[in-house]
């Protein structure tokens, strides 16, 4: 730890644009990084003779042998400072982006640590935080309808968003997204040798079914959830965590951080007080008719997406590349939604068993 936070000191001092950098004080480990190291620190630099302090986040890639996601520290950096430009969606600054380990032992970014509360599920344990609930889902509901309605061409003019995985995804139309993403999902299914939970085929046949109107494409966040949200005193400070953003359908965020509130003990969906509550908040902010047909679709759609990180985890252990078991973050989602997921599906939900007399 203390060799990192010289690392951190010596990449700062040579590169800080505020004043003279000082000292780096209060270096931690952030417990809940599930796909990243990810470290707090604060910067102390003079300016103009004062002292000033920045609170900051180290993000660091996990070793490979490790990595739950693969994805590019520059493109997020990138990212975060296009939306701040472009758009008034809340997200932090981001400092610096690395893709050569040499400074920091692996890829990382240094990002704004912004100060509040991230733990959504306070709200949500008595009627006296319901007014501060419902004021954070209308924020976010409004966060995401400037997100979505921005022109992708202004976040994604260079096409870095287009395909993140590598995976062959192909976003000239949106029939070509949605059909190239459930081919890549089938493929991953089945390179392992056995039926990992075999209702997920199940689950691609019915996204290539039942398959929505199109909606425009846009810049997505991708793994939406309320564990994302930084809030303090009935507002909504930042979104954070934009590692899987890519070029998408809108209804991928609202499906699943739909889905993730069954498992996160929020209700973020049934706290605005409008008619249709918040998809129908947000059909008002963007113009758009999205229905609740349309929202279990994509529930469907972005548990399959998380799913398919884990059936990339589960190959990788049994090849051997991989050096730990299945991270803990994909079995709750998992194993903790699959209930729900079937249900979507219109599978029965099981009845309770009497107890034999």
């Amino acid at each position: 730890m203390h060799s990192l936070r010289e690392k951190v000191y010596q990449y700062l001092i040579s590169r800080w644009s505020d004043g003279q950098l000082t000292a780096i004080e209060d270096f931690e480990v952030l417990l809940g990084g599930y796909s990243k190291d990810t470290f707090k620190f604060d910067a102390i630099f003079d300016r103009d003779g004062q002292s000033h302090r920045s609170h900051l986040i180290l993000r660091r890639d996990t070793p490979p042998a490790t990595a739950l996601l693969s994805n590019s520290r520059v493109r997020e950096h990138i990212l975060l400072n296009r939306l701040r430009e472009h758009t008034q969606v809340k997200v932090p600054r981001s400092y610096f982006a690395e893709l050569d380990p040499g400074p920091f032992e692996r890829p990382a970014m240094i990002i704004e640590r912004i100060l509040g509360c991230t733990e959504p599920t306070s709200l949500f344990k008595s009627a006296a935080t319901a007014a501060e609930a419902e004021s954070i889902a209308r924020q976010l509901c409004e966060q995401l309808a400037a997100l979505h309605t921005t022109d992708a061409r202004l976040l994604n003019a260079d096409g870095l968003f287009n395909d993140p995985k590598e995976a062959s995804i192909n976003c000239d139309t949106w029939d070509h997204y949605i059909d190239t993403m459930i081919a890549y999902f089938i493929k991953h299914y089945e390179q392992i040798d056995f039926d990992v939970l075999p209702v997920l085929y199940d689950s691609y046949l019915h996204l290539r079914r039942n398959k929505p109107r199109p909606l425009p494409l846009a810049v997505v966040h991708g793994e939406l959830n309320p564990s994302n949200l930084v809030f303090q005193d009935g507002k909504l400070l930042s979104i954070v965590d934009w590692e899987n953003a890519h070029l998408g359908d809108p209804r991928e965020d609202l499906g699943w951080f739909r889905f993730m509130e069954a498992t996160s003990g929020t209700n973020f969906f049934h706290s605005i007080s409008y008619p249709g509550g918040f998809l129908g908040y947000y059909n008002h902010l963007t113009g758009y008719d999205i229905t609740p047909e349309e929202l279990n679709y994509f529930q469907i759609f972005g548990f399959n997406n998380v799913a398919d990180q884990a059936i990339a985890s589960i190959k990788r252990r049994l090849t051997g590349q991989h050096k730990e078991l299945l991270q803990l973050y994909l079995l709750r989602i998992v194993i903790g939604g699959t209930m729900a997921f079937t249900q979507l599906l219109g599978y029965p939900a099981p009845q309770p068993q009497n107890p034999p007399a």
